[in-house]
């Protein structure tokens, strides 16, 4: 059984999504950046990495 979501939350979806991708094209390199995959190598600790 699937869940049906209402109509005025696609529509309030539509209307963030399109305002995010308007903010993330406007800048160079952004959409790379966020579909890259992050991960953790064998030893790597996570509050010792530096960004």
């Amino acid at each position: 059984e699937s869940k049906v979501l209402p109509q005025g939350k696609k529509d309030d979806q539509k209307t963030i999504d399109s305002q995010l991708i308007s903010k993330i094209e406007a800048v160079p390199d952004l959409k790379a950046y966020l579909a890259a995959r992050f991960s953790l190598r064998s030893g790597m600790k996570p509050h010792e990495l530096v960004f």
